[in-house]
């Protein structure tokens, strides 16, 4: 498995599409699969919109646009989310569970479609793979 993790810490780049295959193994995806483009909803202000559940659970207002592609939830430091803030990193528990669910994955950064600023959170991606 620590192999894996090197692996998967050398390729997993921002916007760089990976392939985890069912033995943990990690390698450049087919250069015919391209990541989505992630966009979050924001207010006049430039503060993100979502919704809390009856539990508080925080729902951003995120399109994904990409065939396919879904985003992994539940890592975000603040609030269990998808939307990751910039100090964090793929390792731990997230890599772990990354390299036992074979697929495509991507990082990509979360803009909120005014293209004037840099993103302030990033996300990970996942397509299921043809194997």
């Amino acid at each position: 498995m620590a192999d894996n993790r090197m692996q998967l810490n050398s390729r997993m780049e921002m916007d760089h599409v990976i392939q985890v295959h069912p033995d943990g193994s990690v390698t450049d995806a087919p250069r015919d699969v391209h990541g989505p483009e992630v966009t979050v909803e924001t207010d006049g202000d430039g503060q993100y919109v979502g919704t809390r559940d009856d539990h508080g659970k925080l729902t951003w207002n995120v399109h994904v646009d990409g065939d396919d592609w879904t985003l992994l939830k539940g890592w975000a430091i603040e609030d269990g989310s998808e939307l990751l803030h910039r100090s964090q990193f793929v390792g731990g528990a997230l890599a772990e569970a990354i390299l036992e669910t074979p697929g495509y994955y991507v990082a990509t950064e979360v803009s909120d479609g005014s293209g004037d600023a840099e993103a302030d959170s990033w996300c990970v991606a996942f397509k299921e793979a043809d194997q």
